[in-house]
């Protein structure tokens, strides 16, 4: 793993040509497991919103991935979908707080994919950070010696370690800095 400093989405567009994705960047985007009524994964703040905004179908296909397979990590390009995009569940429901289990888990998964695919570049922004209530001080031990150096952790203002940054995952703007 290796933390950048960045947004997700300059990498993920800047590098999206004409006939798709040239440097195989794949935004990774936190999610819950709520499909709503009409068959839409609930993407309704953070991240997951952004992603709507960049691919308008990514609600109703996650949506299906989850009522099929249940909430679980999918990468869209290893299921024959021309979306350059991953999930990566925090949390059963949008409104409880993201598990560090849930993190691991997903983490897991995602080296597995990273390994495999190592032409690709995974952009992940810290999970369960910001929304998922989670610390990345307290998130960054558990998925670091998991995931492999092609998944790139990314924040905007930089995470040094000395200081704790707590990041607001749904914008990458810095909300506050502690001591502990």
């Amino acid at each position: 793993m290796k933390e950048r400093i960045g947004n997700i989405w300059d990498y993920w567009q800047h590098e999206l040509g004409e006939y798709g994705n040239k440097r195989n960047y794949i935004a990774v985007i936190p999610t819950n497991g709520v499909v709503k009524e009409n068959g839409e994964l609930m993407m309704g703040a953070g991240v997951a919103r952004q992603a709507v905004t960049m691919v308008r179908r990514i609600p109703l296909v996650l949506g299906d991935f989850v009522t099929q397979y249940g909430n679980k990590s999918f990468c869209l390009p290893l299921m024959n979908e021309r979306i350059p995009m991953a999930t990566f569940p925090t949390k059963e429901h949008w409104r409880s707080p993201s598990t560090l289990e849930r993190i691991e888990e997903s983490a897991t998964q995602l080296a597995r994919w990273a390994k495999m695919n190592s032409s690709y570049i995974y952009l992940l922004p810290p999970p369960g950070c910001g929304l998922g209530k989670l610390l990345y001080k307290d998130v960054q031990p558990i998925i670091a010696p998991i995931l492999p150096d092609n998944v790139w952790v990314m924040t905007r203002d930089g995470w040094t370690g000395a200081l704790t940054r707590i990041i607001n995952c749904s914008n990458g703007e810095m909300v506050g800095i502690s001591n502990e």
